[in-house]
């Protein structure tokens, strides 16, 4: 018989967003594809409808999107896909409920459960409660952030209580051991910091200490100015030989008198210096397109399928950038004077410096470092307060039972 108190028992609900955000995407992708991007971030489209030859999926930081299918999946869409579950219907909090199994969420922090138990203790008492089961409280992203084996996770949920509870005390050794070595070091580093930015003109030695590698940047500058000249130089020869004389009638000249001459050798004594300057000069306009069109794909990417004869309106944008490049460079920089840009180097300027100016050089570089030290310990610190946040969470769970 139906019990009518079951209407006044909330409906288990999970918040799916906050599963996904929870988990990293590539661990999810690891886990239930069995896959990782490779050097351009892309993947065969893990979706079991799209028979991907070639990786045509994007990852992205909290998310992976198919170009070819035109679809988004997160972590609750990956493991529904690798456990047979569906992301709606009754279905949902069986894949949420698992999925926070796998990587050790708090199933109490990302739904209603703990009021659902609380009403159904009130209306049936806490005889009908469920029995709850423990789930580790901390990700693998926590134990990384803590130094400790993420194997730890896995001897937890196997072990025996005696072994939880070796794992849990070395967890909070090791949490305790960082969260000290933390707060003895930031301060130690924002001393630094402050002391530097107070006693000295941070910068005027920003410039004075980056001088040496102003000079190398404009030595890069300079060659991709060479580079851009080359393209354009190349480009204005083909223009002016295709408008000068009739491409086809020179090649046909120029085929004929190859076949001559393999016919006999002595044929080319009789041809006239001029003849043979038309020979020339298309061998140089076909060589100049070819090196035009490898030189694009090589330096700017214009694209794989790039030919002269068929330059689609991007191409032809970025052959005008080029162009107005190598015309800005010109304008601002005298390029006869430059010249010496290349017999120099970074350690040649240093040499010059008196033993005060590497002084000053080596404590600028310091104050980097140790300023990016700090930036990253107070990133750190705010990542155990989390991992203390967890951890507090999962100890008063364990009271209340």
């Amino acid at each position: 018989m139906y019990d009518k108190r079951w209407e006044l028992i909330p409906r288990i609900h999970f918040r799916g967003n906050e599963i996904n955000e929870q988990i990293n995407i590539k661990d999810a992708l690891l886990k239930y594809v069995g896959t990782e991007p490779n050097k351009n971030g892309m993947i065969r489209c893990p979706s079991p409808n799209h028979e991907d030859k070639n990786p045509s999926c994007k990852v992205y930081s909290d998310h992976c999107f198919c170009f070819s299918c035109q679809q988004s999946f997160r972590t609750l869409d990956l493991a529904s896909f690798a456990k047979g579950l569906n992301t709606r219907g009754r279905d949902f909090p069986t894949l949420c409920e698992e999925v926070c199994q796998d990587f050790g969420i708090d199933v109490y922090f990302v739904s209603n459960k703990y009021e659902r138990e609380q009403a159904m203790e009130k209306v049936f008492g806490s005889t009908q409660q469920q029995e709850k089961k423990e789930f580790f409280p901390l990700t693998k992203d926590d134990l990384s952030v803590l130094g400790i084996d993420t194997m730890l996770e896995t001897q937890w949920n196997k072990g025996s209580q005696e072994e939880k509870e070796k794992v849990e005390l070395l967890i909070l050794n090791r949490y305790e051991e960082i969260l000290t070595e933390l707060k003895q070091l930031i301060p130690k580093l924002r001393g630094f910091v402050e002391n530097y930015e107070r006693n000295y003109d941070v910068e005027s030695i920003k410039k004075f200490a980056a001088l040496p590698y102003a000079y190398e940047y404009d030595k890069i500058l300079r060659t991709c100015y060479f580079k851009n000249k080359k393209i354009i130089n190349l480009k204005s020869f083909i223009e002016t030989y295709e408008k000068k004389y009739d491409v086809k009638n020179e090649k046909s000249f120029m085929l004929s008198v190859r076949s001559a001459i393999k016919k006999d050798s002595q044929v080319r004594k009789k041809y006239t210096s001029a003849e043979k300057k038309r020979v020339r000069a298309y061998c140089n306009y076909i060589a100049s397109r070819k090196m035009f069109e490898r030189l694009c794909k090589m330096y700017y990417f214009i694209g794989q399928n790039f030919q002269i004869d068929n330059i689609t309106s991007e191409q032809s944008k970025c052959l005008d950038k080029i162009k107005q490049s190598v015309e800005e460079y010109e304008k601002t920089h005298d390029i006869k004077a430059e010249k010496w840009l290349f017999s120099y180097s970074p350690k040649d300027i240093i040499k010059k410096y008196t033993q005060e100016e590497k002084k000053n050089v080596k404590r600028y570089s310091d104050y980097l470092r140790y300023k990016d030290m700090l930036t990253s310990a107070e990133e750190d610190i705010k990542k155990v307060k989390e991992v203390e946040r967890k951890l507090v969470a999962f100890y008063e769970k364990r009271k209340r039972k």
